[in-house]
């Protein structure tokens, strides 16, 4: 089995177990590390990877008639050298595709997201502009919708559980949650985002919250281990849950 492995705002992977188990005989012990299958992340400490023992090393059985096998000539060492070379850049590679998304990255593909929608919805206005009745009837569908209150653990939960099913039952709707602030932040291309969570250690995924400009000063005085109440669109789950266009309540 191979796994991800994630420290200090870093992710890796895949790579294989035995590396992994090296990596944390040799010191790691504050990293988080996930499965190949897409289980939840864990603290190492709290993962198989602790109950390994650390191998011993094994003698040598190397015999005298092998040690004097003569040595690779210059070519073949250069030869080595540069498929050895060309391994790596491929393991590198595929470990960097296979890297979950960071939070600032998230908020990246969210706000492209975001500018995607509102290309969509200046499109909308001019056929409203166009037609006043095709804007009325848009209009009084858009106020009708409100939204719905779902307990905060349920919708993680659903995520966590089936991504597929969650999506079905909330993507694309308007709800209301409570939880409690971990994180307020700035995003990489503007904008900002609050984490929430239901207050437990190392909870993956949170939900990561995109508020309205109208409600960036507001989003700025929220403090970590504040419970708030938002409102907004549920986006997907892209390693948290996306809220998108939110309201503080």
């Amino acid at each position: 089995m191979r796994w991800y492995v994630s420290r200090n705002g870093e992710t890796v992977g895949p790579v294989e177990e035995r590396e992994v188990a090296e990596w944390f005989h040799d010191g790691m012990r504050d990293g988080m590390v996930r499965d190949e299958a897409g289980g939840p992340w864990t603290p190492i400490m709290q993962s198989p990877f602790a109950l390994i023992k650390k191998p011993q090393p094994v003698a040598s059985n190397v015999t005298a008639a092998e040690r004097k096998q003569p040595k690779p000539e210059g070519g073949t060492k250069l030869l080595i050298a540069i498929s050895v070379g060309l391994l790596a850049l491929v393991a590198m590679s595929v470990g960097i595709a296979a890297m979950p998304p960071s939070a600032d990255e998230i908020a990246r593909r969210a706000a492209a997201s975001d500018a995607k929608e509102l290309a969509e919805a200046h499109a909308r206005r001019l056929a409203r502009e166009a037609d006043p009745n095709l804007g009325t009837v848009v209009s009084q569908t858009t106020e009708s919708e409100s939204a719905k209150t779902v307990p905060l653990a349920t919708l993680l939960s659903e995520y966590k559980d089936n991504e597929v099913r969650a999506d079905g039952e909330f993507k694309g709707r308007r709800v209301m949650v409570t939880g409690i602030v971990s994180d307020v932040k700035k995003g990489l291309i503007g904008g900002m985002y609050i984490v929430i969570g239901t207050g437990k250690p190392f909870e993956i995924p949170a939900l990561q919250c995109f508020p309205n400009s109208s409600q960036e000063s507001a989003a700025a005085a929220l403090s970590k281990g504040q419970q708030v109440s938002l409102a907004g669109t549920v986006g997907g789950l892209m390693m948290n849950v996306l809220l998108k266009g939110c309201v503080i309540q």
